[in-house]
């Protein structure tokens, strides 16, 4: 019979910081000894952390896809509750903090090994992502509801990564080509000048590898804090409230040193989610990285998707509101005066994120012509790339040569003929 989990030792950064218990509520306490945080919402403290439900610092932990995709055989040995989830996972799983019962050792990540070489030959990716998660004998401690997992890619070069280096993501059937839209999205984000995360396409396109940020040079996690959790909401309220509360919340937890300029890379991405329509950006789709609280600071973006390009969700909305409203019209002037009232961003801040193709204009390396409508014509480029891909039109063509052309023609395009840079073969 499978058994219940009441209570599991926390690891951050290799040591024990506290003890997780789940009887009549949820409790956890810190070690004396703690050396680090659990999360930037619960710093270090002699007093205990309750609360009825499950602290959201330990939910994010949690997996979110199907529970009949895990290996079958873990729950031979625990109930499949939070509990239960929370020791299945392990050490494989993102952030810093890992998860084992009281004084027993972690179990070492179980992922996959393939080399990027190897994964950029995939043919059939559908296959490949079952069979790799039929393989686990630990779940993937990722949150969100598309499937996925982690993975190593390297180069199989005689140096083997310590940690699984990507998250690697399969397509979902009521979503088709999912992985190839947010592939395109990444680009287009990177070449609009945002910190991003960096990815690979499987050879059919069916599979995305998104590298994981939250590791340092030497490949060991470091924090990283969901604004979901930071702002003391569960998953399930993650549409909830608005921009302008996401805005305070990460305000609220930046070193001063860091606020400004980290206040603007949070205006860009949001200035980019509205001009791509992405309605998928919600709290659990923001994030803060940290070695320590006096250096936090905003994640690259991640989960980026341009969501109106999907028939069931044409005439999706934001994902949270903004000055009371969820529209993609007139978002711009509404960020404006967010960014100037909340962010404390100076009136040229704002105009370097809303007029890059105007001062493009002004030195010569991007075409003449009105601001607004070239900004339309690149969302409406990525928009109906992602359009014709769903609609099955894109058969037989390489999805990552697809998306690289599709990205090259958005950059030349809107570049002076006269000064176009050339593609190197």
């Amino acid at each position: 019979m499978a058994r219940k989990i009441g209570q599991l030792d926390v690891h951050v950064c290799g040591s024990v910081a506290g003890l997780l218990s789940k009887a009549d509520q949820w409790n956890f306490t810190y070690q004396n000894s703690a050396t680090a945080d659990v999360a930037l919402s619960m710093p270090r403290s002699t007093l205990t952390y309750s609360d009825g439900a499950i602290l959201p610092p330990f939910q994010q932990c949690l997996p979110e896809m199907d529970i009949s995709l895990f290996p079958a055989g873990v729950w031979k040995i625990v109930q499949p509750d939070d509990m239960g989830m929370l020791w299945a996972s392990g050490r494989n799983r993102l952030g810093r903090l890992r998860f084992a019962e009281p004084g027993q050792p972690l179990e070492e990540a179980a992922g996959l090994r393939i080399s990027p070489g190897e994964f950029s030959k995939i043919e059939d990716g559908e296959a490949f992502f079952l069979d790799a998660i039929a393989q686990l004998t630990t779940i993937p401690g990722v949150a969100g509801v598309q499937p996925k997992t982690l993975a190593k890619l390297h180069e199989f070069d005689g140096v083997v990564a310590a940690i699984d280096t990507h998250i690697l993501k399969a397509c979902k059937a009521d979503y088709p080509w999912v992985t190839v839209i947010e592939s395109l999205c990444l680009q287009a984000a990177q070449k609009c000048g945002l910190a991003a995360a960096g990815y690979q396409l499987s050879g059919d396109g069916r599979l995305i590898a998104v590298e994981r940020f939250d590791l340092d040079r030497a490949g060991d996690p470091i924090g990283f804090d969901e604004l979901c959790a930071l702002s003391g909401r569960l998953s399930f309220e993650k549409y909830g409230s608005s921009y302008e509360s996401l805005i305070k919340t990460t305000r609220s937890f930046l070193p001063a040193s860091r606020r400004n300029a980290e206040l603007l890379r949070l205006f860009q991405q949001l200035a980019f989610c509205y001009a791509i329509e992405n309605g998928d950006a919600h709290w659990k789709n923001f994030g803060l990285l940290y070695e320590d609280p006096d250096d936090a600071r905003l994640s690259p973006a991640y989960d980026v998707l341009t969501t109106t390009c999907f028939p069931s969700l044409v005439r999706d909305v934001p994902a949270l509101t903004l000055s009371g409203r969820k529209v993609w019209d007139g978002a711009f002037a509404e960020l404006r005066r967010v960014g100037a009232t909340l962010s404390s961003l100076s009136a040229a801040q704002m105009k370097e994120v809303f007029d890059q193709i105007a001062d493009g204009q002004r030195y010569g390396s991007v075409a003449p012509g009105d601001p607004d409508e070239l900004s339309f014509a690149a969302w409406s480029m990525v928009h109906g790339c992602a359009v014709l891909l769903i609609d099955g039109q894109a058969m037989g063509r390489s999805k990552p040569a697809l998306i690289d052309a599709v990205v090259d023609r958005l950059y030349l395009g809107l570049a002076p003929r006269e000064r176009a840079p050339r593609r190197r073969r």
